[in-house]
């Protein structure tokens, strides 16, 4: 014959009741809840000091502050690769600025005019050779109507880079592998 049950004690009960209501809680978290979607963004940087161009990749957690890290990707063939990166940490400013600085008369225009979104903030470099900075960044995103989806404003350094969503449209908007960064006069 089976031994009776012993009755739970209440602290065992209420451990269980917690637990219960706690995955109830995490059940019913609203889908706002869910991480960022990790952003890439791609460029051929052409003929780095004469070595040969690059393949930079850009990947971005958004949010309240954005959180991207830069690196290059090995490619086949005649393409340069080193250990490069950079951490950036920015915040959106669209409603402050729309264009980080509509009254220099380098900047395109065109860049500002199909500004949708302006993430500014400060990257930190760890250079392949050792070395290391910081420098103030913008991520300016378009409306991509003739232009590319982003771009990336140094503007310590005064000039801005375009980015695309793949590797590929970075080397169709480039086929010749030229300088398309517009720089300070």
């Amino acid at each position: 014959m089976p031994r009776p049950a012993r009755p739970r004690s209440p602290r065992k009960r209420a451990r269980t009741i917690i637990l219960a209501l706690f995955a109830l809680l995490l059940s019913a978290a609203p889908v706002s809840a869910a991480p960022p979607h990790l952003e890439t963004w791609h460029r051929l940087n052409p003929d780095t000091d004469n070595v040969a161009a690059e393949h930079e990749r850009l990947q971005c957690l958004p949010g309240v502050q954005w959180v991207c890290r830069y690196d290059k990707v090995r490619e086949p063939g005649d393409f340069n690769w080193d250990r490069t990166i950079a951490m950036f940490h920015g915040r959106d400013i669209t409603d402050i600025a729309e264009c980080p600085t509509p009254d220099e008369p380098w900047f395109p225009q065109e860049v500002c005019d199909g500004a949708v979104q302006v993430i500014a903030g400060t990257a930190h470099f760890s250079v392949a050779d050792g070395g290391a900075f910081r420098t103030g960044q913008a991520l300016i995103f378009t409306d991509g109507d003739g232009l590319a989806p982003l771009y990336i404003f140094w503007f310590e350094f005064g000039f801005i880079c375009p980015w695309y969503v793949s590797f590929q449209d970075a080397l169709d908007a480039n086929p010749d592998v030229t300088q398309d960064c517009v720089f300070a006069e």
